[in-house]
């Protein structure tokens, strides 16, 4: 990456046009792999030719812009190349500017989310309509959309994961105890329990609604809609009871709550511990988090299971399933990690401070005459 951002634009622009084409001219291929094969035409093939040009400028085009976007925003090609390294090793250089850095990282964090959305978008359109009894796509197009979008997504969590670290190095190279996330969030904690209780209630059951009724909403309102009105109440509720749980657990104010979730964030634990309270705060975080796997099968078992097998049930609300299915494995895998971690932090750092508490006790322990002794 470092080596492309220091070629000419020219250069980087031939390359974008060589890429783009490719990726565009094999992806029309699987697309059309049975018209192909069992029909070889040549005006077929310089259909599709045609189309490939036609994306390859249009992919062009936005990667000529983007790379233009990235030098006015970060202002020089060797201030990005380190940006991108600190991105790559998760080591800051000797001398920031941690607004400038703030921003960078806003703007890879939205870059990120953009990323996964469109991975997200793929699985829902193309991949999971291929699985069907009447496939959409061919298997072999549908195949490689999937291994892309798994790439994409893995990639993405790490990104993810390093974006995080970075923050919270800037934060702490400026000194800042708060970051502008944890501060809106501070809001949130301060406001009255009516209002953490039912905004989160309010989103929850519109979601759940929109989720449960598709089916219906799809057919012209055919059916009733009271199953899918309860559904969606115990969805909200579940929901606000969840968000307020997490707000005020083993916590006696907000600097606390902050203080330990910024650990599970970077993996790093402050200064001064309690070693009892924070292995109590980690068995309150693994309880609920032993409950995602369980969640996540009902939604595949009642949701996503009918529109395959049977086709029984709506196919987007069958995706809607999938998705937050995947999104609990994913939150639960990655939270069960950053639980263990910092587990074995404490314990680590715990057995370090008995083996020097030891140490001085020997120490004094030498120093005192024996009791018997006559001075």
């Amino acid at each position: 990456m470092e080596t492309l951002f220091r070629l000419p634009m020219v250069v980087r622009a031939v390359i974008y046009a060589a890429a783009g084409f490719a990726v565009a001219y094999l992806a029309c291929l699987a697309w059309d792999f049975d018209g192909l094969y069992n029909e070889y035409n040549a005006s077929r093939m310089g259909g599709w030719l045609v189309v490939a040009a036609l994306i390859c400028v249009l992919v062009t085009g936005y990667l000529l812009g983007a790379d233009r976007r990235l030098q006015r925003d970060f202002g020089s090609t060797e201030r990005f190349i380190a940006y991108k390294r600190s991105l790559r090793t998760g080591e800051l250089p000797a001398r920031i500017n941690p607004d400038v850095w703030r921003g960078w990282l806003r703007l890879s964090r939205g870059c990120n989310r953009i990323a996964q959305l469109l991975a997200y978008l793929a699985v829902v359109f193309v991949v999971v309509p291929s699985l069907t009894r009447q496939p959409v796509y061919h298997p072999m197009f549908a195949s490689l959309v999937g291994l892309l979008a798994l790439w994409r997504l893995f990639s993405s969590g790490k990104r993810r994961a390093r974006i995080a670290r970075l923050a919270a190095d800037v934060e702490r190279h400026a000194g800042a105890g708060m970051t502008p996330e944890e501060a809106q969030l501070e809001i949130w904690f301060r406001r009255p329990l009516a209002v953490r209780v039912l905004l989160p209630a309010a989103i929850g059951f519109s979601f759940a609604f929109v989720v449960a009724g598709m089916d219906r909403l799809y057919h012209a309102y055919s059916g009733s809609l009271v199953g899918p009105i309860v559904w969606a109440a115990v969805v909200g509720q579940a929901v606000a009871v969840r968000t307020v749980m997490r707000l005020r657990p083993n916590f006696s104010s907000f600097e606390q709550y902050i203080a330990y979730t910024r650990a599970l964030r970077t993996g790093e634990l402050p200064a001064l511990i309690e070693p009892g309270v924070w292995r109590a705060r980690l068995r309150s975080s693994r309880r609920p988090n032993r409950m995602e796997p369980l969640w996540a099968s009902l939604l595949v078992v009642f949701g996503v299971l009918p529109s395959l097998i049977s086709q029984s049930a709506y196919w987007v609300t069958a995706l809607f399933f999938g998705l937050a299915a995947n999104r609990m494995l994913i939150s639960w895998w990655r939270t069960r990690a950053q639980i263990n971690w910092l587990a074995a932090e404490i314990e680590r750092r715990d057995a370090g401070a008995v083996t020097v508490f030891g140490e001085e006790a020997c120490e004094i322990r030498e120093e005192m005459p024996p009791p018997n002794s006559v001075r």
